[in-house]
């Protein structure tokens, strides 16, 4: 016998056939015309109001963090230019007080600067015997 048959020989798919064309149709039919609609329209709209509400209620304490991390972030940025443009000022006095200095330390760090920025050399040198 075949896995797909009763012991009296009929398919189990036919039977199955046979259930759903039962109650399990009716109901989907009378759900699909409405007749079982005014229950489930209430709790439908029941539950979509309360999705909308939740959305809003989500939106609302989004813009709330955003407006609260965009005032930090313009507090933290008003700081760092603060103190960038003291720090200025600093180093500004300091070279009017002593050019020459400040003058080597440039000089040095271009130096710097052109060594490190220049890359590696591939040069190759060739000598030959005299």
């Amino acid at each position: 016998m075949s896995d797909y048959r009763s012991a009296d020989g009929e398919g189990f798919i036919g039977e199955l056939g046979g259930d759903l064309s039962g109650d399990l149709g009716g109901d989907l039919a009378a759900r699909a015309n409405g007749e079982a609609g005014p229950q489930a329209a209430a709790t439908f709209k029941a539950a979509k109001t309360s999705a909308k509400a939740a959305a809003a209620s989500v939106k609302e304490a989004a813009s709330v963090v955003i407006d609260e991390a965009r005032e930090r972030a313009r507090e933290v940025a008003e700081d760092a230019t603060s103190k960038i443009q003291h720090g200025y000022g600093d180093l500004e006095a300091w070279v009017q007080l002593k050019p020459a200095r400040a003058l080597g330390i440039a000089a040095g760090v271009g130096v710097l600067l052109g060594l490190l920025l220049r890359g590696p050399t591939t040069r190759v040198v060739y000598l030959r015997d005299r």
